[in-house]
């Protein structure tokens, strides 16, 4: 369980403890934020309130979602494939996200412009390190994650094992 919450107060060097302290509340409390991040159930403004005693620098953009059903397989082999590489970028964001901008920057040369900007807005989300916003692109079923993510430029992330799973489990 790898949550923003927890990413940072690592990289920070924050025990739960000290952030408990800062937040005036129990260590318990914090474990449930991490768990409630985890879940998708924490609140924004507690998720905002944690960051902020983490003196984080992290951007929390609130994005209406509409749920469309992935109807197409190219669709739901995309999905499939990102939802593989956002458990990466949960685990090792350094990693996952080194190789976006030289990725989209090479492909853009070569697309219309409509896909050169789902690219920029790729390399965007990267370049900012807004992990919400790259996790919802992965992951949601909006018609605008849709399109990002049949340019998604994280190429050489998964193994062959990872990649042949996804799309064995899109039919």
């Amino acid at each position: 369980m790898n949550t923003l919450i927890r990413q940072q107060r690592e990289r920070s060097g924050v025990s739960v403890r000290e952030l408990a302290r800062r937040l005036g509340v129990s260590a318990a409390t914090v474990q449930n934020y991490e768990r409630a991040e985890a879940s998708g159930r924490i609140q924004l403004d507690t998720l905002r309130r944690t960051l902020a005693a983490l003196e984080a620098d992290v951007s929390v953009r609130v994005i209406p979602l509409t749920t469309l059903a992935l109807e197409r397989r190219e669709e739901r082999v995309a999905h499939e494939l990102h939802k593989k590489v956002a458990e990466h970028l949960l685990r090792d964001p350094d990693a996952t996200l080194a190789n976006v901008s030289r990725v989209a920057t090479k492909a853009r040369s070569k697309v219309d412009p409509y896909t050169a900007g789902l690219l920029d807005e790729w390399m965007r989300l990267a370049d900012a390190r807004d992990l919400p916003g790259l996790l919802h692109a992965m992951t949601a079923t909006d018609h605008h994650s849709i399109d990002m993510r049949q340019v998604g430029p994280f190429n050489g992330v998964l193994s062959e094992p990872e990649r042949l799973d996804a799309i064995r489990r899109a039919r």
